[in-house]
């Protein structure tokens, strides 16, 4: 059952023309000049940790790659008992791209309520971005890993409600240190009132978890309750990635393991496309905001209107192949996960997709389509006017490539959403003529999927 809020608000509070080309001006926003470069989630240095897969998971290797448009060296450093479970490095060229395989062996998937030294630390020579894959048989998904420069100390946690009296559908998230001496502060908030054992006290929601963790240091919190609203503060920067074990999202195929890495609060953005997800019958959005919010979110060219609570959210369904459009007075988290295929044995299990805001996009990405799924798509969200600008390795995208194509109005502009086949491998995409879009990628295959964001993090700057 999704999750509805009952506090509505007048319409007009909320679609001003001006916050609808402007989202974060409750944030003095500062655009970017025109063709400057924006980093988004590429850089030099990168924290990676993971989150548990199915329970019969643990003989499964973890897959990290490192993609980057030029040839590049990379340093891998982690905690000195641990060496010698990275697996091996393998490296791929194509043209001038190059990416870098690491595989992890699972030993390095932090276990619940434990001080682990599971952290690793890559360095590269060149701006690179970083895909994290695990695979389980038919439980999978991905997650594009931030920059080190890119985190923060305020997080606040988006999972999936699980399956009831399911246990291995439970949520959970893990939080990764980079420095000594790191006071994370994890406020816990539960769809129901819980109890979980933490170093032999009770916690239950309201409570506040302290730790204190080290450099490569990790500690992971999972509950067989849906834990969307926790937060988690820090005296140092630090990573946190999230998601549930394996669940079906009520009872929609069989389980799949759901994984995101958390953007920081101070990097959401509160105007959002939400494009379908093709060969899935309807997807769950989800919308978190840390503090009190007014959004509207618009389907089937009907808006609704209504308020959000701090460290509250509200969902909707998406169906396919409708297209979503929200705004809101503050930032917001969203969330797509798309539910199992009417076809399963064909198209998959569900995935879940952080969605990028439109001050989140970018003009170029470097990133890798996994291979062993039977289909992937890539789906552009972009300005019309800049469609015809649209690259996929040096090749212009044609509207005729598009297995999925339609236009939203967004305040005064209007956008264009894309979906096409894409082959797995490197993927260079960008724009001619430097305007930014938004890219996602997601793969399919029997009874599973996987899914992610190329950027999540603004590439223009909101001031204090």
């Amino acid at each position: 059952m999704l999750a509805k809020s009952q506090n509505k608000i007048p319409r007009q509070l909320i679609t001003n023309d001006e916050f609808i080309i402007n989202p974060c001006r409750n944030r003095n926003l500062k655009t970017t000049a025109q063709g400057k470069k924006d980093s988004g989630s590429t850089g030099r240095s990168f924290l990676v940790s993971f989150i548990q897969n199915h329970k019969d998971g643990n003989e499964t290797n973890q897959t990290i790659v490192v993609s980057s448009e030029t040839d590049f060296n990379l340093t891998v450093s982690l905690s000195e008992n641990q060496r010698s479970n990275l697996v091996s490095i393998s490296s791929h060229k194509s043209g001038n791209a190059t990416l870098k395989k690491l595989n992890v062996h699972y030993s390095l998937v932090p276990s619940y309520f434990t001080t682990e030294y599971k952290a690793i630390l890559i360095n590269t020579t060149a701006a690179s971005s970083i895909l994290s894959l695990s695979e389980y048989l038919y439980s999978s998904d991905s997650t594009t890993v931030f920059p080190v420069d890119k985190l923060s100390t305020h997080y606040i946690i988006s999972t999936s409600t699980p399956t009831k009296g399911v246990l291995e559908s439970g949520s959970h998230f893990t939080v990764a240190s980079m420095k000594d001496n790191t006071l994370v502060s994890i406020v816990l908030t539960a769809d129901y009132d819980i109890t979980i054992l933490i170093q032999g006290r009770n916690y239950g929601r309201g409570d506040t978890f302290n730790i204190i963790l080290n450099r490569y240091q990790t500690f992971q919190i999972g509950h067989n309750a849906d834990l969307t609203g926790t937060t988690i503060h820090s005296s140092n920067p630090i990573a946190v990635f999230a998601g549930n074990r394996c669940n079906d999202v009520g009872y929609h195929g069989f389980c799949s393991m759901l994984m995101e890495m958390v953007p920081p609060t101070e990097e959401l953005d509160n105007t959002f496309i939400v494009p379908p997800n093709i060969h899935r019958y309807q997807s769950h959005v989800r919308i978190l905001s840390a503090v009190k919010t007014y959004i509207t979110y618009t389907t089937k060219q009907i808006k609704t209107s209504t308020v959000i609570l701090k460290n509250k959210f509200v969902e909707f369904v998406l169906h396919s192949p409708e297209i979503g459009v929200i705004h809101s007075t503050e930032a917001v988290l969203v969330s797509s996960i798309a539910l199992s295929s009417t076809k399963a044995k064909v198209y998959g299990d569900p995935f879940m997709i952080t969605v990028p805001g439109i001050n989140q996009y970018a003009s170029k990405y470097t990133n890798f389509v996994p291979d062993g799924y039977n289909f992937s798509f890539a789906t552009f969200i972009i300005r019309n006017e800049s469609f015809r600008n649209l690259q996929i390795n040096g090749t212009n995208i044609s509207e005729h490539s598009c297995l999925f194509h339609s236009s939203v109005l967004v305040g005064i502009a209007l956008y264009s959403v894309c979906t096409v086949s894409v082959q797995s491998g490197l993927i260079n995409v960008k724009t001619s003529d430097g305007s930014r879009f938004g890219f996602l990628v997601n793969g399919q295959r029997k009874h599973d999927g996987h899914g992610y964001a190329g950027n999540t993090m603004l590439t223009t700057s909101c001031g204090t």
